[in-house]
């Protein structure tokens, strides 16, 4: 989803394009072509780690909507299905339309396709509690 503004969710206190900076929680910033700006210099890349941990879009017609849906996003985003890697594994699990496994030395980890964290809010909230009983999810339009 493309945004024309961010929110800072967090206080960033961290290094940016344009130099360290301290941006308190609350700041609407805005967009200009691929990146969020401060006091018109380029901050970071809207799809960058830095946007990701320290701000929210902001739909200026329905905010606190708009994020409290990223904010569930963000929970899924965290979370794993509770089967386990066998079945997420299966050519037939249902899982496999939201994401896969990667393996890493040791271990399997459960990744989320970049496309539901666009999902509305029910869809997500459906998903989150699936991954939270460990019941089966019903189709998703992702």
């Amino acid at each position: 989803m493309e945004y024309t503004q961010y929110i800072t969710k967090k206080r960033m206190r961290a290094a940016a394009i344009c130099g360290p900076v301290n941006i308190p929680w609350g700041t609407v910033l805005p967009v200009e072509g691929e990146y969020i700006t401060y006091k018109g210099l380029p901050l970071c890349a809207v799809g960058s780690q830095n946007s990701k941990e320290y701000f929210w879009g902001y739909d200026r017609d329905n905010p606190q909507p708009e994020i409290d849906r990223q904010k569930a996003a963000a929970d899924l985003m965290a979370t794993a299905p509770k089967e386990n890697g066998d079945s997420l594994a299966s050519p037939i699990s249902p899982w496999k339309k939201y994401g896969h496994l990667e393996q890493l030395p040791g271990a399997w980890l459960w990744v989320w396709d970049s496309a539901v964290a666009d999902l509305p809010r029910p869809q997500l909230d459906h998903l989150l509690t699936c991954t939270r009983t460990g019941e089966t999810p019903q189709e998703v339009q992702v």
